[in-house]
């Protein structure tokens, strides 16, 4: 699994992730991983989408504020469908409103999902006898 343009590090990194079952990640952060590796969606519209924008069964998403503010849909995989409805069935529910819920019940803010990704980019990854972690 790797994107274009994509380093041979960060495609070890995101590999491990998938090969250790994301080492715990809550459902909401298994969710967006998935959603961002799947669609490409920039961070500022991942925290954009409404519950209102997502098709669970077409596998896609409508992305109303791209760059250049253009709209278009995007499509996912199975596995980041199946990531967004059970962050949905234990967590979010259906009400309508953002997509990714914040812990205080409130929209996501795109550094909030920056912070996160850069964490994530620091933790090692355990996949078997291998270790993959980040260079620095």
């Amino acid at each position: 699994m790797r994107a274009e343009g994509q380093s041979g590090g960060a495609a070890v990194f995101l590999a491990g992730l998938f090969a250790a079952g994301f080492l715990g990640l809550g459902a909401r952060n298994r969710a967006m991983i998935l959603v961002l590796l799947d669609t490409g969606v920039r961070r500022t519209e991942l925290v954009d989408l409404d519950l209102a924008d997502l098709d669970l069964a077409g596998q896609r998403l409508r992305v109303l504020h791209g760059k250049g503010n253009k709209q278009r849909v995007v499509r996912f995989g199975t596995k980041a469908g199946e990531a967004v409805e059970d962050y949905l069935e234990r967590f979010r529910g259906r009400e309508p409103g953002a997509l990714f819920l914040s812990r205080h019940g409130t929209r996501m803010s795109s550094h909030s999902v920056l912070i996160f990704l850069r964490r994530l980019g620091r933790r090692p990854t355990w996949t078997g006898d291998v270790v993959a972690a980040p260079t620095t």
